[in-house]
């Protein structure tokens, strides 16, 4: 067992003191949970260094798959069909939408082979890396839960690029993560956390974020890349209302903006 892991199951110790209201049992529950959702457990830096290789790599097949100009071809076997990019879908493939992200990493890649997951994506695109391919090829962009887990130095360049796949008059609807949902009086318990603040954690933590928005920085930055009619919506309103995902409704505030 690692340091990590060690540390991790030190927390629950029976050894420690038991006198605990059913109330604090919870919050020591809650507080295990969070804590080893985040703590990476593992000690095996040959693990930790693959990890980084394959995420390396699916970067750098994505920039050659762009340079192929494999997506133009794909944006033209799809003929006259509306094209909405949901860009960034990992997981969250919706048939209505053109599902685009990176290339599979090599874990990803063997669980396709053994059919337990489907070649679902339609598009390989690293949205830090421009595609000339696909300027002004796009009548909708979707981008759900994708900017917080990119570092905020290459934000403004990730929403111009989003811009310039658009097409004039298009629009853009992005949603991210939102820690004052947790502060609402009609808090939830989110992911079977009571307490605001570990959930807040988890959030921040649990999920690899990068950088944690709020309306008006998104806002400024759309519209620093040179979107107009920038304005924070509510779940199932506003442009592109449809594409929004239920799971994600409590935690997300949303912004559409217009390409002139």
């Amino acid at each position: 067992m690692s340091q990590a892991e060690q540390s991790a199951t030190n927390l629950a110790s029976d050894n420690w003191n038991n006198n605990l209201s059913k109330h604090q049992e919870k919050l020591l529950k809650d507080f295990v949970k969070v804590a080893r959702g985040i703590t990476p457990f593992t000690s095996n830096i040959f693990l930790e260094i693959g990890v980084v290789v394959q995420r390396a790599l699916s970067r750098k097949l994505t920039n050659l798959i762009q340079l192929s100009g494999y997506n133009k071809r794909k944006i033209a076997s799809y003929g006259d069909r509306k094209i909405i990019l949901n860009i960034g879908c990992a997981n969250v493939y919706k048939d209505t939408l053109i599902n685009a992200d990176l290339f599979f990493s090599g874990g990803e890649v063997l669980e396709k082979i053994r059919g337990r997951k489907g070649w679902d994506i339609d598009l390989f695109v690293n949205i830090d890396s421009y595609d000339q391919n696909l300027f002004e090829c796009a009548d909708g962009i979707v981008l759900s839960h994708v900017l917080e887990h990119i570092y905020p130095n290459l934000a403004l360049k990730v929403l111009a690029n989003c811009f310039n796949y658009l097409k004039p008059g298009r629009c853009i609807r992005t949603s991210v993560p939102h820690l004052e949902a947790f502060n609402r009086s009609d808090f939830p318990i989110y992911m079977g956390i009571e307490n605001r603040n570990l959930a807040r954690n988890y959030m921040i933590y649990g999920f690899h974020h990068k950088f944690m928005y709020d309306a008006e920085i998104l806002a400024t930055l759309m519209k620093k890349v040179g979107f107009s009619e920038v304005q924070q919506v509510f779940y199932g309103q506003g442009l592109l209302n449809e594409t929004d995902e239920p799971s994600h409704q409590f935690e997300s505030i949303y912004l559409t903006g217009v390409k002139p």
